[in-house]
């Protein structure tokens, strides 16, 4: 019996199947998909990506924010924070 997948193990299924190719290829599966340039695909942007690339988008998505934007982006990010501590010193995390 296959596996089922779920929505983040398909997507990168999806991606391999689409672009891997391990014999005339340059670098793992993970590196031909994060350069993968076929931006009209509609999984490209969830596409699975390498920290280093993550991180360049996440930079990327950020510069390119409105002062308010930002402003939002912030405030999400102090929540998040404020939640992660909450967690650990309630020992479930």
């Amino acid at each position: 019996m296959k596996k089922k997948l779920n929505q983040t193990m398909a997507i990168k299924a999806f991606c391999t199947q689409c672009i891997y190719d391990g014999i005339g290829g340059s670098g793992s599966a993970i590196t031909q998909i994060t350069n993968c340039t076929s931006k009209d695909c509609p999984l490209y942007e969830w596409r699975p990506l390498n920290r280093d690339a993550k991180e360049v988008e996440k930079q990327a998505k950020i510069a390119a924010m409105t002062p308010d934007e930002f402003k939002k982006y912030e405030e999400k990010c102090q929540i998040a924070k404020d939640r992660m501590v909450k967690l650990r010193e309630e020992g479930k995390m």
